[in-house]
């Protein structure tokens, strides 16, 4: 396990257990959630994975054949362009209705799929911080952000 194969693991889980919002407008079968920053000309709502900071390393063991615990701090922002309608229920929801929905969506996939996250990619995903949604500098988007923490062991020396 890396950090990598972490931040793939988040993907995963959240490509697996959250709904395109396109579809309801007939897109399918696009991929949506990413581990890079969006262009500004995709299409969006997209959801994109960024590495927080520097992932600690912590020895757990002695010898040379030690194990590590990693903790990887990850942010995972949801983005949508202004004026980007998506009906749920009764509801239309846009800009901020809309990131606050998602924010919250990706909260409850992280924390629902935590042992099959466990089982499946050995890693331990908890969700730290829900922001609140902003405006993009360009002045085109609205996005928001989940912090999370990764931890995951790696293996002694191979």
């Amino acid at each position: 396990m890396n950090d990598r194969l972490a931040e793939i693991a988040v993907r995963d889980v959240l490509r697996d257990n959250l709904t395109d919002p396109m579809l309801q407008w007939g897109k399918e079968d696009r991929q949506w959630i990413h581990n890079d920053k969006p262009l500004q000309a995709a299409l969006y709502p997209r959801i994109q994975i960024e590495k927080r900071t520097d992932t600690p390393i912590i020895p757990i063991s002695l010898g040379f054949d030690y194990w590590e615990e990693r903790i990887l701090s990850l942010d995972v922002w949801f983005w949508t362009k202004i004026n980007f309608k998506w009906t749920l229920g009764e509801e239309n929801l846009v800009n901020e209705e809309l990131v606050k929905h998602y924010l919250e969506q990706i909260h409850q996939a992280i924390k629902n799929n935590a042992k099959g996250a466990r089982s499946q990619y050995g890693v331990y995903a908890r969700v730290l911080a829900i922001g609140a949604p902003e405006l993009d500098e360009s002045g085109q988007f609205y996005l928001g952000r989940v912090t999370m923490s990764v931890q995951y062991f790696e293996g002694g020396c191979q």
